[in-house]
């Protein structure tokens, strides 16, 4: 099979390289088919991110969904269901999850999430707008202070083991880097009605952090 070939795969095609590769023990007609997918989905969603990156980091992340796929005598990839999405999409998907994992573990300090700081504040600080605390206990603290209780508390969670890998990357997603919480649904796989669950869990979380952190930082004002 050319190793270059980059246009969509028939479904005959998809089938063939699939029991060549999970029957036949043939994995050669899968990698080649579908490296230049996986390395273009990587390279986009760095780039759609402007997250810092070299054609090594590349080659790791394409490495990275391989061996996803082939580990545990490639369980995931003998979960893929024709019947619900093609396996080009199938792997796309696996190999954007992946890349924005990476990103995760690496930090949000890319030159987006720098520069775009004013823009991502008033963003994940208006998520506690709603919040059930007093006006006139917010109007004790000053409101920079507000402010970075209402980012900090986004960000706790973010990086706290109180959420799913799946809910922090759609926080991430959706407050970082502007994407619409449908078009994160048909990225995943999943319904709209599971994104939106997704999200309230997500932001039910951040606001119970923000009314903690408001109460401590009350709580030493007021033993002042």
């Amino acid at each position: 099979m050319n190793s270059t070939k980059k246009g969509i795969p028939s479904v005959k095609e998809e089938r063939d390289i699939l029991h060549a590769f999970l029957d036949l023990d043939k994995p050669e007609p899968f990698i080649k088919r579908y490296s230049y997918f996986i390395a273009s989905t990587v390279r986009s969603t760095l780039i759609k991110s402007h997250f810092p990156f070299n054609e090594n980091d590349i080659k790791d992340q394409t490495n990275e969904v391989f061996e996803d796929l082939l580990k545990n005598n490639k369980r995931k990839l003998r979960t893929y269901d024709e019947s619900k999405s093609r396996l080009y999409r199938w792997i796309n998907r696996i190999a954007f999850q992946i890349t924005l994992k990476y990103m995760m573990k690496k930090g949000f300090d890319s030159p987006k999430s720098e520069q775009n700081r004013d823009v991502i504040d008033e963003k994940v600080i208006s998520i506690a707008d709603k919040f059930p605390i007093a006006d006139e206990q917010l109007e004790q603290l000053e409101e920079e202070e507000i402010k970075r209780l209402k980012f900090e508390s986004v960000m706790s969670i973010i990086h706290s083991k109180t959420i799913s890998d799946r809910d922090k990357l759609v926080i991430q997603l959706h407050y970082f880097e502007g994407v619409k919480l449908i078009d994160i649904a048909n990225t995943f796989g999943i319904s709209d009605s599971n994104i939106y669950s997704i999200h309230k869990r997500a932001i039910d979380k951040i606001r119970k952090k923000f009314e903690k952190l408001f109460k401590q930082i009350n709580k030493m004002n007021l033993s002042e």
